[in-house]
């Protein structure tokens, strides 16, 4: 009775710790940047975070039907890393080494948990038992306080406290998909491998570069990214493969198109507001970003049943409209938080209509990571490229050491306001794009 008790607890918990896993270890490192002084050995752990976040969803392509496989692997990544990390105050390396494994989990496990959402039929009983919307707000917002002040001040007990959670993602993920099982047999494609690890490299310096004011470092790390993606777009262009075929164009657009608004609350946010207004309000951009995922679902509920258009129209000029919101600090936040939930939203519809048009169901949520997070890596390249030319290389440097060290550089202000409407301007023409192929989709209604 008990066992069955805190099966259902957990259960109830899996969405709030997926949500936990993919986005608190960006806290947690932030933090640690500044713990015990500003130095290469704390600031690595962000950097090989953020790397491996990024492509380890890619090392394991060949796995993509395997949603079960991966989703039990991200957690027992998480259980590793998170383990290791606690006894980094000792050694720092110990960071360094729990950061593959947390990165590598904060790929895998939430997009795996959404797979295996969309593979098997759920039991009715044990989501009746599941939180309500309010009590899921109230529960996600006191969780990210508590562990803001943990990893604030504690930094081996946030590691422990995330440590706890990957217990009860385990318990629930087992009770509602099962123990750890795969279809398929694993193998590495030794070209692939290659290929991704030059965007792992590339995603490396880039991240490492900002974090120690380094431009050059940052400047070669977006000279592999960029050959990364001409790789990628020869390969799409000769790809005959039925998962990148067999929909229509304008679905394919559409997965992208969160990805390419979606990097704009995380890079450039860190530029603009870091530089211009400080470091402590970049923390209403997480919180933004946060109400986003919690109250998606019920506005855009509300939106699409009172608007006279369809809901790719109703979503695209909502976007455009929170992509315009973001060129005026007092509204910069709603901006951030509408476009998270119209891009997502979208995303979420096109998901459906992915499986609906090609009948194929067990990778749909694997494509759609790919797809969105290629997209959201051509936005970062020219976001980065724009403001090198808008700054010069040294003012670059001059950025990167104020976003390092937390200091306002208001005199950079026209350059950076230069860059957000070069990147703007490329989100709303994709937008665009996108609405013109799709301009003859039929409104989808909410269940």
């Amino acid at each position: 009775m008990m066992k069955n008790k805190i099966e259902i607890e957990a259960v109830s918990w899996l969405s709030i710790i997926s949500l936990m896993l993919n986005y608190f270890p960006y806290a947690v490192y932030i933090f640690l940047i500044d713990y015990k002084g500003n130095n290469l050995s704390n600031i690595l752990p962000l950097a090989i975070f953020f790397a491996f976040r990024r492509t380890a969803l890619f090392m394991f392509r060949d796995l993509r039907k395997n949603a079960n496989f991966l989703a039990w692997l991200g957690l027992i990544n998480a259980a590793i890393g998170y383990f290791i990390s606690i006894f980094g105050i000792f050694t720092p390396i110990l960071f360094q080494i729990g950061a593959i494994f947390i990165g590598c989990s904060a790929a895998l496990f939430p997009t795996s948990l959404n797979q295996s959402k969309r593979n098997v039929v759920t039991n009715q009983k044990k989501n009746k038992k599941s939180s309500n919307g309010f009590l899921k707000i109230l529960k996600i917002f006191l969780i990210i306080a508590f562990y803001a002040l943990l990893a604030r001040f504690y930094i081996a007990l946030s590691f422990l406290f995330m440590l706890v959670w990957t217990g009860v993602a385990m318990i629930g993920y087992k009770s509602l998909y099962g123990k750890l099982s795969i279809t398929k047999k694993v193998k590495f494609n030794l070209k692939n491998l290659i290929f991704i690890c030059i965007l792992l490299i590339a995603l490396f310096l880039m991240e490492l570069g900002r974090s120690q004011d380094k431009g050059t470092i940052v400047e070669r790390g977006i000279f592999l990214l960029i050959i990364f993606l001409i790789i990628l777009i020869l390969i799409l262009i000769f790809d005959r493969k039925p998962h990148l075929t067999r929909a229509s164009k304008n679905i394919y657009l559409q997965m992208m198109m969160y990805g390419v608004c979606a990097m704009f609350w995380v890079t450039y946010s860190a530029v603009f507001i870091t530089v211009l207004y400080g470091a402590n309000l970049f923390a209403w951009v997480f919180l933004a970003y946060i109400a986003g995922i919690i109250l998606e679902k019920p506005l855009t509920k509300m939106v699409i049943k009172v608007s006279p258009f369809s809901t790719l129209t109703t979503n695209s000029f909502l976007m455009i409209v929170g992509i315009l919101a973001t060129f005026w600090l007092p509204t910069y936040f709603i901006g951030i938080f509408i476009i998270r939930i119209f891009a997502n939203a979208q995303k979420r519809i096109t998901i459906d209509e992915y499986e609906k048009e090609t009948g194929s169901y067990e990778e749909v949520q694997y494509l759609s990571y790919y797809l969105t997070t290629l997209s959201a890596f051509l936005t970062q390249a020219i976001m980065w490229i724009a403001l090198i030319i808008c700054c010069s290389p040294k003012g670059f440097d001059n950025i990167l050491y104020s976003i390092t060290f937390h200091q306002i550089a208001s005199h950079y202000s026209s350059n950076i306001e230069l860059t957000h409407l070069v990147l703007a301007a490329f989100m709303i023409i994709f937008i665009l794009i996108t609405y013109i192929f799709s301009k003859k989709e039929k409104k989808i209604n909410y269940s």
